[in-house]
């Protein structure tokens, strides 16, 4: 897998994951960061790269640190996952 699919890959599994544990579907989040429930789908999925911008949008309408997601997508990056 190319580094950017990789990264991509890795951004969405944790989002995901974030998602998930705060028991958020995707139309909810969607609608809290002024998204469309499609994107959001797309970068779970691993197949739309995010700016920062929208990362911030996505971390403050779920609530958790930028910083704290940036750090898991990083150790999972170094793990290979």
């Amino acid at each position: 897998m190319q580094r950017k699919d990789r990264v991509s890959s890795v951004v969405g599994q944790v989002l995901y994951a974030a998602r998930e544990r705060l028991k958020l579907t995707q139309e909810e989040l969607a609608a809290r960061a002024k998204m469309d429930r499609s994107y959001i789908s797309d970068i779970e999925r691993g197949g739309a790269s995010l700016s920062v911008e929208r990362l911030l949008r996505i971390c403050q309408a779920m609530k958790i640190p930028a910083a704290d997601v940036i750090s898991q997508i990083e150790d999972a990056l170094r793990r290979g996952t």
